[in-house]
């Protein structure tokens, strides 16, 4: 082991520090088992048990991720709370900083899943997204704001900036799309789909393409031109119609 700093690693009970690194003060001082660990910055990793394989860089990074195995945490005070976080990748400022459970998550960007306190294997991506995304387990976060109010996503996906932003009910809903969302933050749209630019959907297992006004689309079938809202070139076979097509 390389060991650099005032009262780092506890040497009592570090066991297990072969082909380690630490440096910095307080770096590492209680980790029991952190073999091929490289931990580098003040108190980083102060109260990780075990560590082993894992890379923690950054003043107050992974101060008490306790179960850190295989994980890379990188930037000040990324995965500072982070309780168990084997094989997560944080890297950014304040990244995962309060997320207690973030087994194999990645998250990248300044204060991503600052608050997303169950977020394994999720993937967030871009500044502040996910940030009060409290369950965020198996969810897709890419984009500048994407799902940062998301409190329930469970599964959801959200692709573009501000996507999902609001959608604080959404778990297993899919919003692609520049500000793609749910149509305001107390609205259930679970399972619920959204895609293009201000993509709205009101309520649980509905789908929206396009926004209104200036924002709404044409969708074509069978045709690369569409014309009208809705355009199909080819036979259309439909049952249980209630009003008029041509109404």
């Amino acid at each position: 082991a390389t060991i650099i700093g005032d009262t780092v690693t506890n040497l009592i009970s570090a066991t297990s520090k072969t082909n380690a690194v630490s440096i910095g003060n307080s770096t590492g001082q209680n980790t029991i088992h952190g073999n091929q660990s490289v931990m580098i910055g003040s108190s980083v990793g102060l109260n990780i048990i075990t560590a082993s394989d894992a890379t923690i860089i950054g003043y107050g990074a992974g101060v008490n991720a306790t179960n850190a195995l295989q994980s890379t945490i990188i930037g000040s005070f990324a995965g500072q709370y982070t309780t168990t976080a084997n094989g997560a990748v944080m890297i950014g400022s304040s990244a995962g900083n309060q997320t207690t459970t973030a087994s194999n998550a990645v998250m990248i960007g300044t204060a991503v899943g600052l608050l997303a306190t169950n977020a394994a294997n999720a993937v967030i991506v871009g500044n502040v997204a996910g940030f009060n995304a409290t369950n965020a387990g198996n969810s897709v976060m890419l984009g500048l704001l994407a799902g940062y109010n998301a409190t329930n996503a469970t599964t959801a996906v959200f692709i573009g900036a501000g996507a999902g932003l609001n959608a604080t009910y959404g778990s297993s809903s899919v919003f692609i799309g520049e500000a793609a969302d749910a149509i305001n933050s107390s609205t259930n749209v679970a399972a619920s789909v959204g895609i293009g630019r201000n993509a709205k959907v009101s309520g649980p297992y509905q789908m929206a393409l396009g926004g209104t006004g200036a924002d709404a689309v044409k969708v074509g079938i069978g045709t690369n031109n569409p014309q009208y809202q809705l355009q199909v070139v080819g036979q259309i076979y439909a049952t249980g119609i209630t009003s008029s097509l041509f109404g």
